[in-house]
């Protein structure tokens, strides 16, 4: 077999796993390091979408609600009846939209509320408010991938800046994030001659909702509308709930708040979540890290009654011990795979992957990965080769580490699993994919 050939450049400089089985003869095909540990990038997604789909179940749904409570005010002249004192609470949805919430701000309306008079109540106590995961990067805090955790959460806890060039060089930008952004825009940002190349760059200040806009835009470029996570989520969704009572006509007290919901208050309006299998095709072939993370927590409080990272991991843990992976093939830190100190080694993949064929949900796991050169983060890769519309598998990405764990049938007819991982290369990440597509198409290519 010419694998060792494949990948003995990169193993030159770098730490190299590989493990191959065949699933119809139950034999491994090749081994290099399967034993050993190393970080998983998102690989590590494959475990906790299989435990999520084996514990919750693929019609699984997240509910969103929004309860209300009227409240006499003694002595003091108030509305018809009282003053309204209205909730959104989170149940863990990772897909919320905003188009969600005016839905619900519309059957608000529809209930019979008029005006909110409090502050209006943000309640996330779903979850716990741990809002980043162990060991993340500071310096990712700005970006989509590493948006805070909640359990009230909307369009992915990141606001949209629109930013267009003025009309002519040396103007500054002009720039405009969503109405419902519960903060404050600092441009530094300046338009320049049309020739020049675009430095535009947007972030976020550490703890606060304050947006950065930095760099150049060239003279008639066309506007641009770039993402940038919020501070404190379950606020920024009762910002753009409130935005969306007011299109109802519903008048509302500014500054929402992060309260819990009074225990006298009751359900006026619902939103149920897409079915679990939907929500994991939108977490495992984007390869989406706030999902990820939402449902680990939703996992612990569902099986054990708290919302937290601990308390998912628990449960991906017992799950994987009933499968008979050996506890010391891993250690998990979060759901996604953006900490650094995850560990898995290529045959606890393997296993799992094995595990998953003979599942009772083996079907949906199966069509919740990527296809090469078909979808997902393989969608680019290996097409007109042997393995395009062929290999379904999780890629992994991270400086100096890549990943690709999956199935594949070979042209022997024999179903093959397989788990590639590679850590520590000092080079090009594209070294990396084009050595996994390489041996990925050998699988592919080989008869026994």
């Amino acid at each position: 077999m010419r694998l060792e050939a494949i990948h003995r450049a990169v193993a030159e400089r770098a730490h190299v796993g590989i493990l191959v089985a065949s699933l119809d003869r139950g034999d491994i095909l090749y081994a290099i390091n399967a034993d050993r540990l190393f970080v998983p990038a998102s690989s590590l997604k494959l475990f906790t979408t299989a435990a999520v789909l084996d514990r919750l179940g693929p019609e699984h749904r997240f509910e969103t609600t929004v309860l209300a409570l009227l409240r006499k005010v003694p002595g003091r002249r108030s509305g018809p009846g009282g003053e309204w004192d209205v909730t959104l609470k989170g149940g863990g949805d990772p897909v919320l939209t905003s188009q969600d919430l005016a839905e619900l701000a519309a059957a608000t309306r529809k209930a019979g509320i008029t005006r909110v008079d409090r502050r209006l109540r943000c309640d996330d106590t779903w979850f716990d408010a741990q809002r980043l995961g162990y060991a993340w990067d500071w310096d990712d805090e700005p970006y989509p991938y590493a948006a805070q955790i909640s359990a009230l959460s909307v369009n992915g806890n990141a606001t949209q800046v629109r930013i267009a060039p003025a009309a002519r060089p040396g103007l500054p930008v002009r720039v405009a994030p969503e109405p419902f952004f519960p903060g404050s825009v600092d441009c530094f940002a300046t338009t320049g001659p049309a020739d020049i190349p675009d430095t535009l760059a947007v972030s976020r200040r550490r703890a606060r909702n304050e947006i950065v806009v930095a760099g150049q835009m060239p003279l008639g470029a066309e506007p641009r509308t770039l993402p940038v996570t919020v501070e404190e989520p379950a606020l920024f969704a009762g910002w753009t709930f409130r935005h969306e009572l007011t299109r109802q006509g519903v008048r509302a007290t500014p500054l929402p708040e992060l309260r819990a919901a009074p225990p006298t208050a009751r359900v006026i309006a619902r939103h149920a979540s897409p079915p679990l299998l939907e929500i994991l095709l939108r977490f495992i072939k984007p390869s989406n890290n706030l999902i990820g993370e939402m449902l680990l927590k939703a996992l612990g409080r569902e099986r054990c009654g708290e919302g937290s990272t601990a308390a998912g991991l628990a449960e991906v843990e017992a799950f994987l011990r009933e499968q008979g992976i050996d506890a010391n093939s891993f250690c998990f830190k979060d759901g996604s795979s953006l900490s650094r100190l995850n560990l898995v080694s290529p045959r606890a993949l393997v296993q799992l992957l094995q595990a998953m064929r003979r599942h009772r949900h083996a079907r949906m796991f199966l069509d919740s990965l990527p296809v090469a050169a078909v979808d997902g983060t393989l969608r680019r890769r290996m097409a007109s080769t042997a393995a395009a519309s062929n290999l379904r598998g999780k890629t992994g990405t991270l400086t100096s580490v890549s990943a690709l764990s999956g199935y594949l049938r070979c042209a022997g007819g024999e179903e093959l699993v397989f788990s590639i991982l590679t850590n520590n290369y000092p080079g090009p990440a594209a070294d990396l994919k084009q050595m996994e597509d390489r041996l990925a198409v050998a699988l592919a290519e080989l008869r026994r």
